[in-house]
């Protein structure tokens, strides 16, 4: 299945030859497949030259490729922060009169045991 070139729509107007460079970008960079693969992979280990090149390549032509980048690390830079926060709040349990209802209520169940 052909990918969609989605840049080229704007860059058609600066003339043919633009054009042709970027469809010959979508021929030698991955998929946006397996962009997703290495963008992720980038992000937990340093990538060859080769695969940070064509991740370069790939994202000056495809605005959702940038979007996920974007998205992904974002989300990596909360979840960092809300672990920071984690490890300074103080752990909170049940008190036992509301955990001995709970457990009556598992104990008398008629799907206990099954599977």
């Amino acid at each position: 299945m052909p990918r969609r070139l989605h840049k080229t729509a704007t860059l058609r107007q600066n003339g043919r030859l633009i054009t042709r460079i970027v469809t010959w970008i979508e021929t030698i960079t991955p998929s946006c497949r397996d962009m997703t693969h290495l963008v992720s992979q980038s992000m937990d280990r340093r990538l060859s030259l080769q695969n940070r090149l064509a991740i370069w390549l790939h994202l000056t032509i495809c605005d959702h490729c940038v979007r996920f980048a974007q998205h992904l690390g974002f989300i990596r830079k909360v979840s960092r922060s809300v672990l920071k926060y984690a490890e300074k709040m103080p752990s909170a349990g049940l008190p036992a009169s509301a955990k001995e209802p709970m457990k009556e209520y598992v104990r008398q169940s008629p799907y206990r045991g099954r599977r």
